[in-house]
């Protein structure tokens, strides 16, 4: 509360300095969080990418491990088998014999020989002699197990099922080469692993070979079409060539059925495959738009509740003001008055005058002229009190035509000058009126000096004396 009021607003209600700070600076606060959200979102989808791009190449490296390790595996296992006895006799009833327990034994599809001459032999169960698959110096496989000894061949499809055939070459204790033992294995193992992987990020993985083929079974075969080389999608054949062609692994966006996919092709050099595992770029944009959304209305929720809090203090201001503002006088009200009363006995440590004033002969202007005129009366009479006293001091109405004005830290003379004031505008305000009445008032000063044990009330009391001795004598 403080004691000088500004023209025409008693008593008005001033934030503190803090709560105006907070005020100015949480609308601003939210703007700022708000444009620092909205270029964040950009920069989290670049985040979501890169951590994606991490995930998808310790995932696809952790696959081609795997893959590598599995061949390798049924590799050593043939390279175990062609050191036997059995196998290196190249006798057709005895390696019959050996090698039929061994396909269920090691996981193998099935295994067969090719004799230097290039005749293929497969051994079957309950058959004695081996199946005589004729000459195949023409064949592709036969093309390559006769010039090396370790020989893997790309993946074919059979029955809608990808295989593939690893080849070792048998040498007799001579040290002579005397055939080679080859192992047909699915590589549905290939495709358990993508079948996996694909639950992680919801992703779509699969296995093309040099020539961008699709060779991870028919898991994908609606993408078959799409993943060969030479296809129209040239950002597709980019990106994976790029990978054969650097033999290392790379990324891109390339599209798939007409779908942008975030991929990271993982090269596998010792195959010479790819593993392309792709991520769905309208499911990151989804991420990134919900958690756009989820922002933006939090947002919202702030500048409601700035807003609603606003509407509360200018309600509590406008209900103050209500309060402490005389319904007919422009100046306090007798609530805003007892405020000023316990205010001042607070402060003890400045000296206050308190000056008393009531209208003289204003029953009798209320009786004849109307109640509407003497409405009129104290208005003129408030205005008059409240342009000279506001500057100074607190200007209010105790009731009736009784009014009060506490004015701090002036002398008696100071305070006589400015009532002096009052009496030469009401002589003003009396020439306009279209009645026969003049305006005037009786008053009465009383001072509570600094540090004073007296209260404001007991002040009050002896300027409320002073006011009625004067009147008397102005009768």
């Amino acid at each position: 509360m403080r004691l000088f009021n500004s023209p025409g607003r008693p008593l008005r209600i001033k934030l503190p300095l803090k709560d105006k700070i907070v005020l100015f600076f949480s609308p601003v606060a939210v703007l700022v969080i708000a444009i620092v959200l909205y270029m964040s979102i950009n920069q989290y989808r670049e985040e979501l990418i890169s951590n994606a791009k991490t995930i998808m190449a310790q995932t696809t490296e952790n696959e081609a491990n795997h893959f590598t390790s599995y061949v390798k595996t049924k590799l050593d296992i043939l390279q175990s088998l062609a050191k036997f006895d059995e196998i290196k006799s190249m006798d057709d009833e005895v390696i019959n014999e050996f090698l039929s327990d061994q396909i269920d034994e090691f996981g193998f599809i099935n295994i067969f020989l090719v004799d230097t001459r290039g005749n293929y032999y497969y051994p079957h169960k309950n058959l004695t002699v081996y199946k005589p698959l004729g000459h195949a110096s023409e064949d592709d496989l036969w093309s390559h197990i006769s010039k090396t000894d370790i020989f893997l061949s790309e993946p074919y499809y059979e029955d809608d099922i990808s295989y593939m055939t690893l080849c070792t070459a048998i040498y007799n204790d001579s040290d002579e080469k005397v055939g080679t033992l080859c192992g047909k294995i699915s590589v549905e193992d290939i495709e358990s692993v993508i079948e996996r992987n694909e639950t992680i990020l919801d992703s779509i993985c699969f296995m093309v070979d040099s020539e961008g083929r699709n060779i991870s079974s028919t898991m994908h075969s609606e993408f078959f079409k799409y993943t060969t080389l030479g296809s129209d999608d040239t950002n597709y054949a980019s990106v994976v060539d790029k990978a054969f062609e650097q033999k290392s692994d790379s990324t891109g966006i390339i599209t798939l059925l007409g779908e942008d996919y975030y991929a990271y092709v993982k090269y596998m050099y010792i195959f010479d495959w790819s593993i392309v595992m792709c991520i769905d770029l309208n499911m990151l944009d989804e991420t990134v738009n919900f958690l756009a959304f989820q922002q933006y209305a939090m947002i919202a929720l702030l500048f409601i509740l700035l807003f609603a809090i606003i509407r509360i203090i200018r309600s509590w201001q406008k209900s103050d003001r209500e309060i402490n503002t005389d319904s007919l006088c422009n100046c306090g009200s007798r609530a805003a008055c007892t405020k000023m009363i316990e205010y001042l006995d607070s402060n003890r440590n400045r000296s206050v005058y308190v000056l008393y004033a009531d209208l003289n002969h204003f029953k009798y202007a209320n009786d004849t002229f109307g109640h509407d005129v003497g409405d009129r009366l104290l208005k003129i009479f408030s205005n008059t009190l409240t342009t000279v006293f506001s500057k100074y001091g607190f200007v209010g109405r105790m009731g009736g035509d009784e009014f009060i004005v506490f004015i701090d830290g002036r002398d008696l003379d100071f305070v006589e000058e400015l009532w002096a004031k009052v009496t030469t505008l009401l002589d003003k305000e009396s020439d306009k009126l279209d009645f026969d009445y003049r305006i005037s008032a009786a008053h009465g000063i009383a001072l509570r000096s600094a540090g004073a044990v007296k209260s404001i009330r007991d002040v009050m009391n002896e300027a409320d004396n002073a006011m009625y001795i004067e009147k008397k004598l102005q009768k």
